[in-house]
C-alpha cells in the first residue's frame, strides 16, 4: 500500500521477536503488527532502528519483509529500513531487495517505501552526502525517507543540505532522530513542498510534533500503540492541553528506555505485556534486573484508559 502523498502520522519501527531457541517468533510478531493496527498506527517500518537487523541472517530478513506484508495485506503502508556503508553498496542492497516483478513493488499490497540511513562517519563533506542521496534517488524503485541517527560530532546531514534534497521527487521525509531541534526546525520552514518531517526519538515526540514535524516513527508504539497514535494526533489537532497529559503519562517508561539499547528495552516492555519473550541476540542483552523492576513499575503505574491496556 502506497502512502497518499508520504509518510505522516504515527508509524511503528517494529522489533523482531525470538522464541527460547533463538528462532524469530512469528506469531508473537503478528500479535505486535495487529495490536500496532487497532491502536491506530497509521505505517509500519520493517528492518528499521530496534529489529536488530546487523544480527539477522540476510534469509531471515527477507523472510520478516515477506511476512510482514502477508499481514498487513495492504491495511496499512510498510517502509523497509535499508542500511549500507556506501552508494554502490546501498544501490546493489536496493536491487537485492526489488528484483525484477517483484511483488514487493505491489501499488496495493507491497512496500511504500525505504527508510535510508545517512552515513554517520564525520568528515563525508556535504557534497558527498547530498550526491550519494541523490544518486540513490535515480535508481531506487520506491520513494526514499532520510534517516539521520545519531552520530559523533561533525557527522550527518545540515539542514541546508536536506531542504536542497527535499527538491528530489524521489526524497519524501526526513527522519530525525538525533532530536537537533535547530536543524530540524530550519529544515521544517524552509523544506520543498509535500515533503515530511518525522520525528524518530519516543521522548521527544511532543516538543518536535509541537514544532511543526508531520509525524513519529515510534518504538514504544510496539507496545502502546493507542496511547502514542492519540500523542500524535492530539499534538496535530492542536490540543497541546491534552497532548501534554499524555506525554506525561509515557514520560516515566520511556525516560527509563532511554538508558537501553532500543530492542533491549522495547522487548522488556512487550515481555511484561505478555506479547513476546525479552530475548535479544548479542551483542546485546537482556537489561539487568534492578532496571527490568523499574520498567515494570512504571507501566503498573499508568492509567490504563491512556495507555490502552
Amino acid at each position: 500500500m502506497q502512502f497518499p502523498t508520504s509518510p505522516a502520522g504515527h508509524g511503528i519501527s517494529l522489533v523482531t521477536p525470538f522464541t527460547e531457541g533463538d528462532q524469530i517468533d512469528w506469531p508473537a510478531l503478528q500479535r505486535i503488527i495487529e495490536k500496532g493496527i487497532a491502536g491506530g498506527a497509521d505505517f509500519f517500518v520493517v528492518l528499521g532502528p530496534g529489529a536488530e537487523v546487523r544480527s539477522l541472517e540476510a534469509i531471515e530478513q527477507q523472510r520478516i519483509v515477506e511476512f510482514a506484508l502477508d499481514v498487513l495485506q495492504g491495511r496499512r503502508p510498510l517502509m523497509l529500513g535499508v542500511s549500507a556503508a556506501s552508494t554502490k553498496s546501498t544501490i546493489a542492497r536496493l536491487r537485492e531487495a526489488f528484483p525484477e516483478n517483484t511483488p514487493r513493488l505491489n501499488p496495493k499490497k507491497g512496500l511504500a517505501a525505504v527508510l535510508l540511513e545517512v552515513p554517520n562517519d564525520p568528515g563525508i563533506p556535504q557534497l558527498g552526502l547530498v550526491s550519494h542521496f541523490q544518486t540513490i534517488a535515480e535508481t531506487s524503485p520506491l520513494p526514499i525517507v532520510l534517516h539521520q541517527r545519531r552520530g559523533p560530532k561533525g557527522s550527518g546531514l545540515l539542514a541546508e543540505s536536506v531542504i536542497n534534497l527535499s527538491n528530489h521527487p524521489q526524497l519524501i521525509a526526513f527522519m530525525d532522530g538525533r532530536v537537533d531541534l535547530a536543524l530540524t526546525g530550519e529544515v521544517i520552514r524552509n523544506k520543498a513542498p509535500g515533503f515530511k518531517v518525522l520525528v524518530g526519538d519516543d521522548v521527544s515526540a511532543l516538543p518536535v510534533l509541537a514544532l511543526g514535524a508531520d509525524g513519529v516513527v515510534s518504538s514504544i508504539g510496539n507496545a502502546f500503540p493507542k496511547a502514542f497514535s492519540d500523542l500524535v494526533s492530539q499534538t496535530q489537532f492542536g490540543d497541546l492541553p491534552t497532548a501534554r497529559t499524555t506525554h506525561h503519562h509515557l514520560a516515566p517508561l520511556l525516560r527509563l528506555l532511554e538508558h537501553t539499547a532500543t530492542a533491549t528495552g522495547t522487548k522488556a516492555v512487550l515481555e511484561h505485556l505478555g506479547m513476546c519473550r525479552a530475548d535479544v541476540r548479542l551483542p546485546l542483552s537482556r537489561i539487568p534486573e534492578m532496571e527490568n523492576r523499574a520498567v515494570y513499575r512504571a507501566i503498573a503505574d499508568m492509567d490504563r484508559s491512556v495507555s490502552g491496556l
